[in-house]
């Protein structure tokens, strides 16, 4: 595998107030990733969280209208395990203190140099590629291709969409146990409602990609996916 090709299909939200900075972090992970984007405070960088669904967050701890900290704070009650770089000033005994409760994946510190910038990335895709095997197989045949974000089934190959692949990271995460309706909407929409034909839905068009027998729905409690 390349080096960072792992991000080749991965989304990243840059949440800096300081323009400059900014737009340096934006031309930089433009190289990286399939898709980036931008907010320079802390309110519009979770209104574009909730709307772009991203796998990586990148945020500055001062901002005006909503600290990086309680930006941080609201997303962790609803996704625990969504990667977190921090970007700092301040890397004393106060800031870590805080930092440590929230899950946080690495920080720089400001001024960011390249090397500190190469390193940090490169430990990220190290760790990224030896969490996730490259392709998982189902039961019903399927390949999924996880850095892709893509599934192979009965010779064809099939792009899966980000809610269908929010959908399978989740499953796959607690594989052959059953994922509740409430663990499935607030990993898709964050504490929001999701209809029962709309997960059906849902469903029924993940099925066609991944076959029918790759997900067992189970009636009043959820659905489970089976791994070979």
């Amino acid at each position: 595998m390349k080096p960072f090709s792992v991000f080749r299909n991965m989304s990243v939200l840059i949440v800096e107030d300081d323009i400059q900075s900014a737009q340096h972090l934006y031309e930089s992970m433009e190289k990286l990733f399939f898709e980036v984007s931008l907010a320079h405070d802390g309110e519009k960088g979770l209104e574009l969280f909730y709307e772009k669904k991203p796998d990586l967050l990148l945020v500055d701890i001062m901002m005006p209208k909503m600290s990086g900290f309680e930006l941080i704070r609201t997303i962790r009650q609803h996704d625990k395990d969504i990667r977190i770089v921090v970007v700092t000033a301040h890397s004393t005994k106060d800031f870590l203190m805080e930092a440590i409760p929230l899950k946080l994946e690495k920080y720089l510190v400001k001024p960011i140099g390249f090397e500190d910038f190469l390193n940090l990335f490169q430990t990220l895709a190290d760790e990224l590629a030896g969490q996730y095997p490259q392709k998982i197989k189902l039961k019903s045949g399927a390949e999924i291709c996880w850095f892709e974000k893509s599934v192979d089934y009965q010779e064809v190959r099939y792009n899966l969409t980000k809610s269908e692949f929010k959908l399978i990271q989740l499953l796959l995460s607690q594989k052959n146990h059953i994922v509740s309706k409430e663990s499935i909407e607030s990993c898709l929409y964050y504490g929001g409602s999701m209809s029962d034909s709309s997960l059906k839905g849902l469903i029924n068009k993940l099925r066609q990609k991944i076959g029918k027998t790759a997900i067992e729905s189970h009636s009043g409690y959820g659905y489970k996916i089976l791994t070979a």
